[in-house]
């Protein structure tokens, strides 16, 4: 794909049409990354307590990942950008990277990223899910969004906008009594 990037046609018709060809043949290199709920539901608004599930398509096939979720707009991104530049992202200790999984052979996978904390923390906002790939054995820990490397790029969903939403929409009442003497 390097080979053939045309810096001056944003559109990257040469890579898209290599990448066409490959697709109709079952193999990827663009995978595609959303948030979906536990309905099996594409889905962009949570709130505390909700599941936040990812569905990972036209990846490489049995090829292992790591999941990254990391509030949208405080990280600037960088490609090639080593993984620990994510780690100051997550929201307040609250999230763990999703390790030890492997796209099946259709390049897919999908599952549980992140259970949106209820307690006090800082949940509201917007986040990015972001997927490292690498080899079939291990992720590069770098993160790629143009294509490099194996010529395989990283899965981002959250890139220009959010992936994904949570809304605290949680009510508090406050009940006062008066009490007289």
């Amino acid at each position: 794909m390097d080979l053939v990037d045309d810096v001056s046609d944003p559109e990257r018709k040469r890579q898209n049409a290599i990448n066409k060809a490959y697709e109709s043949r079952g193999f990827h290199f663009t995978p595609k990354v959303e948030s979906y709920s536990e309905g099996n539901r594409s889905r962009n608004v949570f709130s505390p307590g909700d599941q936040v599930h990812a569905k990972i398509t036209k990846a490489p096939q049995n090829t292992a990942f790591t999941v990254y979720v990391i509030r949208h707009g405080d990280y600037t991104y960088v490609d090639g950008a080593n993984v620990s530049t994510l780690t100051p992202h997550y929201d307040t200790n609250l999230f763990t990277p999703i390790t030890g999984n492997s796209t099946d052979a259709d390049g897919e996978w999908d599952g549980l990223v992140w259970t949106i904390p209820t307690e006090a923390g800082s949940v509201d906002g917007g986040y990015d899910i972001i997927v490292d790939f690498g080899s079939p054995d291990a992720p590069d820990n770098h993160i790629h969004f143009t294509y490099t490397a194996a010529n395989v790029m990283d899965g981002i969903d959250g890139f220009s906008k959010p992936g994904f939403t949570v809304l605290d929409d949680r009510i508090d009442v406050v009940v006062a009594s008066r009490h007289s003497k």
